[in-house]
């Protein structure tokens, strides 16, 4: 009896380790991106992003995986029309849900979408409901302001948990503009900062 309850946890432990990773693997890598430091421009979903400010990894950390990671990118309404399209085509949507698909576009993203991914070492602290976003733009000011959802962290690959989420921009912008990514629970007023510059 010992030995099947061990082999049915080994199993149920293995099927849990896949599913995550299957998840993780549908993130963009472009969104992985470990080292992202102050004042560093990357170029990711063909826009150039400067990290302006947030928290470092610690390196001297005794098991550094770069933790804890905030990344952002961003797609406009043209790219993801594009996409849309393509996954019509691939898919072979009928036309109906293609025009609904870009219509929803249309109405909902007129801005484009936002990407954040992050890694944090505790689950708690990766709880997408802790985090929301605010956009400003050249001049500082805000025009935007966005909580996340609730989507439920993932225990990654190697012992860190993960989340990601889209945020959908309803109205036109100008670049370049400024995103932050704050955190309910550090306490701090500004957390992460980034400027999309085109």
């Amino acid at each position: 009896m010992k030995k099947f309850s061990f082999i049915s946890t080994l199993l149920l432990a293995l099927t849990f380790s896949f599913l995550q990773l299957s998840a993780q693997e549908t993130v963009s890598e472009e969104l992985r991106i470990k080292e992202w430091i102050d004042g560093q421009t990357i170029t990711i979903f063909d826009h150039q992003i400067t990290r302006v400010f947030g928290e470092t990894y610690d390196k001297n950390a005794m098991r550094n995986y770069h933790i804890p990671v905030t990344n952002i990118g961003y797609k406009d309404l043209d790219q993801l029309k594009d996409e849309t399209q393509l996954t019509a085509k691939s898919q072979k949507w009928p036309a109906g849900k293609l025009d609904e698909a870009l219509q929803n576009l249309e109405q909902n993203a007129k801005g484009g979408r936002l990407f954040v991914y992050l890694e944090r070492k505790e689950n708690n602290r990766a709880k997408a409901i802790s985090f929301f976003v605010i956009l400003r733009d050249s001049a500082d000011e805000e025009f935007f302001r966005s909580n996340v959802g609730d989507r439920v962290p993932e225990f990654g690959d190697f012992g860190f948990w993960s989340n990601y989420f889209e945020v959908d921009i309803p109205d036109e912008i100008k670049y370049p503009f400024f995103v932050y990514v704050n955190d309910r629970k550090s306490g701090n007023l500004s957390d992460f900062k980034f400027e999309i510059i085109q």
